[in-house]
Order: structure tokens, then C-alpha cells, then sequence
């Protein structure tokens, strides 16, 4: 029981702490923000009006973060708390949030579960080091440009609109499009080892959509796979990803 208080303290002393650093970005109209005062503010209002149209256009959530520091805390729970307390990527879970912390020589890159199957880890770690190769020239702001640069075209590799199509008049024109619908939970059955390697889940949900059963999977069969098998209905996002058996990525539950 003790041990379960201490858990919950914690996480909100992060949460109290990452709301001190990030107040700005948690605000709908801004997208990059710099708490340290070493970039230009006409930079600054470049990068910020760039991401934010492409936000409107795309419909994609990028968020940058230069900070002295995480203070007592990892990156990685600094940079987790802070997605999380302001829902970066909304209901596509398709949000980046780049952190940098200068004093600590520390940056990260964290995606959401929508987007984590485009922009992967290996990707991520790809960018950091060329992000890297100019900060140690003391180059903050073509760090900063590469990461938006690389990231950019890497996540509108796909479609982030959500079609209005029916489903059951899809095609192989509509792979990789994103669609809602409603579905009722059926079974659970586990992914052949190709598909599990590919889009990291071991189990498929077979999900009755009017008259016709379709495949659901969420990469590593997180919270929006467990909820569905609970409530058993559900409205969906989803993303088509194959013909044969229709299979959609679930990115999140209405």
C-alpha cells in the first residue's frame, strides 16, 4: 500500500514539474517553444506557424520542447508526462513531441501508438543522430531543423484525414487511409509471425462490422485493444493496412 502511495506521488510531482516547463505547448496554438532563450524569436515564430499549418493541413501533431532541464527526472518520464497530461496527437494518437534539454546534453524523440508503426524507433534514432551532429557544433537551430524536416516526411508518408467512405466499398486505393466505424468485438486470435514481427502484436480482434468480420490489431495490444474486449461494441479509428484478410492498425476508441 505504501509502496502504491509513493507511485502516486511521484507521478504527480512529474506532473506538477513537467506543467512548470510546459504550460506554453500545452496551449492549442502552439507548437514549438523554447524556455531557454538561446533561439531567435523569429525563428521561433517560423517553426511554430510551420507546424501549426501542418497541423491544419495534415492533420499531424508535432510539438517541440527546448528546456534547460528535466530537473529530478529522466527524459523519458519528463517527456512521457508531458504527452500524456496534454493529449499530443488527439484521437489519432499520431502526436511527435521532440525534447530538448540543453544543460543536460539530453533529446528524445516520443510518438504516439498511432504513429509509432511510421515513424519507428530506429527511425527516431536515425534523426537524433543527425540532430546530434549539430549540436555538437553548438547548432541548435539546424538540429532543430532536421528533426522537423525528417519528420515531416516521414509521418505524411501516410494520410492523416479521416475518410467518410463506407467500408464495405473499399478498395486498394483506400490502403493506408484512415476510417471510423462501429464494430462489435467477436474473438481474439494471435497473429502469424511475419505480421507480428511487421506491426509488433501478437494477437489479432476479429471485429463483426454489419454483415462482414474484419481484423482490428493495436501495436503491442495496448489500452484500446483491452478496452474493446471489455466493452465488447465500440466506435473505432482505424487505418486500412491490408486487403487479404481486411485488416485495420486500431488507433483509438471513440
Amino acid at each position: 500500500m505504501n509502496r502504491k502511495i509513493k507511485l502516486i506521488v511521484y507521478v504527480l510531482f512529474v506532473i506538477v514539474f513537467v506543467f512548470c516547463q510546459t504550460e506554453k505547448v500545452a496551449d492549442g496554438t502552439i507548437f514549438f517553444s523554447d524556455k531557454t532563450s538561446l533561439l531567435n524569436s523569429d525563428f521561433i515564430k517560423e517553426k511554430n506557424e510551420y507546424l501549426k499549418n501542418i497541423k491544419k493541413n495534415y492533420n499531424l501533431d508535432i510539438r517541440i520542447l527546448v528546456i534547460h532541464s528535466t530537473g529530478p527526472h529522466t527524459i523519458e518520464d519528463f517527456s512521457s508526462a508531458a504527452f500524456d497530461q496534454y493529449n499530443i496527437g488527439g484521437d489519432l494518437n499520431n502526436g511527435i513531441f521532440v525534447l530538448l534539454a540543453t544543460d543536460d546534453r539530453k533529446l528524445r524523440i516520443a510518438t504516439g501508438t498511432g504513429i509509432e508503426l511510421v515513424v519507428p524507433d530506429d527511425i527516431a534514432s536515425q534523426i537524433i543522430k543527425e540532430m546530434v551532429i549539430y549540436l555538437r557544433q553548438n547548432d541548435l537551430e539546424n538540429a532543430i531543423n532536421v528533426a522537423i524536416e525528417r519528420l515531416v516526411d516521414k509521418a505524411n508518408s501516410v494520410p492523416w484525414i479521416i475518410e467518410r467512405k463506407n467500408i464495405e466499398k473499399i478498395s486498394s486505393n483506400d490502403l493506408n487511409k484512415i476510417f471510423e466505424f462501429q464494430g462489435k468485438y467477436v474473438s481474439k486470435q494471435k497473429t502469424l509471425e511475419p505480421f507480428a514481427q511487421k506491426y509488433r502484436t501478437d494477437y489479432f480482434a476479429k471485429v463483426k462490422v454489419k454483415n462482414r468480420n474484419v481484423l482490428v490489431f493495436e501495436n503491442q495490444y495496448l489500452k484500446n485493444m483491452i478496452k474493446l474486449e471489455k466493452s465488447k461494441k465500440a466506435t473505432m479509428l482505424v487505418r486500412l493496412v491490408s486487403l487479404e484478410p481486411e485488416t485495420y492498425q486500431l488507433l483509438n476508441i471513440k
